[in-house]
């Protein structure tokens, strides 16, 4: 009878602690079409898929887990600049690249909007959800499905945030050391570097205000066409952005101020390293000399890198390592007997293993986070977009070094050697992966509580800060500045007519 009894309080207990957020609808919207913006967050849907929520994930890939309660809505579209490699990206300006980068999504998203899975989904009326993820990335006119479907939106940002992101959740952007992630700088930032960060960042977010703008508010009335609400503004729509979970770390970059409602999950795409197939052991355990992994990235095509290829294949034939390099086959006739290629292989168990002792990378910002976390020195080569500014970090932090992507055979070489026979750049990688470990909560934990929480209270409008009401003038007190210098003015006026009276 007691244990009875005892069962009975148990279960009543239970019922009275179940988390009110279980089972909620949840929509996932990634439109741009990059594998590296869908891979490292999947595993946040499927945690959140077998926590009980009901998740819809609308994206160009499928599915890597078959859950219950986890579908996905694949779509086609294709990203013109994907296309084409991105390759010749990196002979432009960073503006240039910007505008273009914007120019192509914009195109594509308008494309995008006619597909008819997603018009089926907008047009379903016993289609609702309760919170929607999207990408932060220049496609807001998403934020119109946060009026079609009356929920909040947590923006997904796959690197530190944009300015733009930043300014539209009221987050706290100083140019003077917060530098913009297109650039190649650091927080330590010289006068020059000041002036150039501050006229890049506010082009970029004129850019937006005056340009991008008119093209989100085209997709927004595409994407609201077939309900009856009333027109709607970009504006009004983006204070729908109630948290941003970002891929950002102090450890991993710089030390900045965030609000609330601004929560930092990088290294939310690492997992535990897995055993590694056992072709790829045994060269890894009988390397005498160590292994150096190779990998340039999703969006790099061997077409326009044939340069850089060919040097650093020249600089693998001089090295006593055995290399692994994420490649194409076909790429190369004569590989040396040190080289193992492939089209994929597992990247953070090769980090992982205590022979690999170099990672040669694209400069890509998950890259960068997983070899702070395996302790592994890294030599960026940047090609495009934040892989500058990445490898900047790098450097700041002494756990690698950067290389252009037009560098001579002997520049590789050099840095190559300095790397692996340096051991400073080892200790500082594993005082970094430290440092990087060691929090409260895993980012997978944070990114979960953080997305309950804003289910459990309709959006948390509490968090939300005061600045998002104020006009640009007001948030840097131009206001104040033009009303004081006024007075003064009148004083000085007053003062001069009282002077002149006193003189006569």
């Amino acid at each position: 009878m007691t244990l009875l009894r005892d069962l009975l309080l148990l279960y009543i207990n239970s019922l009275l602690f179940i988390n009110p957020s279980i089972g909620e609808n949840i929509l996932v919207f990634l439109p741009t079409k990059t594998y590296s913006h869908f891979k490292p967050l999947e595993p946040l849907f499927q945690e959140l898929a077998m926590r009980g929520h009901n998740v819809t994930v609308f994206s160009g890939f499928s599915l890597t887990k078959n859950i219950s309660n986890y579908s996905s809505i694949v779509f086609s579209a294709e990203i013109e600049f994907v296309n084409i490699g991105m390759g010749n990206l990196r002979k432009q300006s960073r503006i240039y690249n910007w505008i273009y980068v914007h120019n192509e999504l914009q195109n594509y998203f308008t494309q995008l909007i006619s597909d008819n899975q997603l018009q089926e989904l907008l047009s379903n009326k016993d289609t609702q959800f309760d919170l929607i993820f999207i990408e932060l990335y220049h496609v807001d006119g998403v934020f119109a499905l946060s009026h079609r479907f009356n929920c909040p939106i947590i923006g997904l940002s796959f690197q530190p945030v944009l300015p733009i992101y930043n300014w539209l959740i009221g987050n706290p952007t100083t140019f003077s050391y917060i530098p913009h992630v297109y650039l190649p700088f650091t927080d330590i930032m010289s006068f020059w570097k000041r002036i150039i960060n501050a006229v890049f960042s506010i082009f970029t977010a004129a850019f937006y205000n005056f340009v991008s703008t008119k093209g989100y508010q085209k997709h927004v009335d595409l994407l609201l066409r077939q309900t009856e609400s009333p027109k709607l503004n970009i504006e009004e729509l983006s204070e729908s952005l109630s948290l941003i979970l970002a891929e950002f770390h102090f450890s991993s970059a710089y030390t900045r101020p965030n609000l609330p409602n601004v929560i930092d999950i990088a290294g939310i795409h690492i997992q535990s390293p897995k055993p590694l197939p056992q072709d790829l052991l045994d060269f890894l355990d009988q390397s005498e000399h160590g292994v150096i992994y190779v990998s340039l990235g999703t969006l790099i095509d061997p077409i326009h890198t044939d340069h850089l290829g060919l040097n650093l294949i020249n600089v693998f034939r001089k090295l006593r390592q055995r290399v692994i390099w994420k490649w194409k086959k076909e790429f190369f006739h004569d590989v040396p007997k040190n080289v193992l290629i492939g089209e994929w292989f597992p990247q953070i168990d090769i980090l992982n293993h205590p022979r690999c002792k170099l990672f040669i990378s694209h400069g890509g910002y998950h890259s960068m986070l997983e070899s702070i976390y395996s302790s592994v020195p890294i030599l960026g080569i940047p090609f495009f977009t934040d892989q500058h500014h990445n490898t900047a970090i790098i450097e700041k932090l002494k756990i690698g070094k950067k290389a252009s992507t037009e560098a001579s055979e002997e520049d590789l070489l050099t840095a190559v050697k300095e790397l692996l026979s340096n051991e400073t750049f080892k200790r500082n990688s594993q005082h970094q992966s430290s440092i990087f470990r060691d929090r409260p909560m895993s980012p997978m934990d944070t990114a979960i509580y953080w997305t309950e929480y804003i289910l459990r209270y309709k959006g948390a409008s509490h968090m939300k800060s005061a600045v998002i009401d104020l006009y640009w003038f007001q948030y840097i007190l131009l206001d104040i500045i033009l009303f004081y210098s006024l007075i003064v003015l009148i004083l000085l006026c007053i003062l001069r007519i009282f002077f002149r009276m006193l003189t006569k």
